[in-house]
Order: C-alpha cells, then sequence, then structure tokens
C-alpha cells in the first residue's frame, strides 16, 4: 500500500482510496510482530548477543518486504505502460 501510494506521488501509479480498516489492520499485524520478538528476546536465556542478531533479522525482513512491494508495483506499472 505503501509504495503504491508513494510512486502515485511521482504519477506512476494511480491513488488508491485510504480504507481505515486495511490500515488498522496492518498496523495491528506489525504491533503483533514487534510484540512478539520483543518477548522473545527478553525470554531467552541466552545471550544478549542472540537478541541483537534477532533485531537485525527482523530489520532485513523488513527491508526485503519492502523491496519486493516497490518491485510489485514498478512491474505493474511497467505492464501498464505501453511501449511503441
Amino acid at each position: 500500500f505503501l509504495s503504491q501510494q508513494g510512486l502515485a506521488l511521482f504519477h506512476l501509479y494511480p491513488f488508491k482510496p485510504c480504507k481505515a480498516l486495511e490500515i488498522g489492520l496492518m498496523v495491528a499485524g506489525v504491533f503483533c510482530a514487534c510484540a512478539f520478538t520483543v518477548a522473545k528476546i527478553m525470554g531467552s536465556p541466552g545471550k544478549n548477543h542472540e537478541g541483537s542478531n534477532e533485531v537485525l533479522g527482523c530489520i532485513m525482513c523488513i527491508a526485503s518486504l519492502l523491496c519486493g512491494s516497490v518491485n510489485l508495483a514498478l512491474a505493474g506499472v511497467i505492464g501498464e505502460m505501453k511501449l511503441s
């Protein structure tokens, strides 16, 4: 959703209507994922070093999801363009 709205700012993609339910569910999902990660780090009997690895893994997952969503949005834009 965010990548589509970002591309719409540059007139590469049409604006999508902002639905409160959709945004709320996305925010709730991110909040639950963060709460799970924090609980797992705090509850692990291991070293503090392992917790930092989990946080780095979460950051890399988020970066991967953002890159994938931009890739799909750009593929949709390029697919809609007529190349002559």
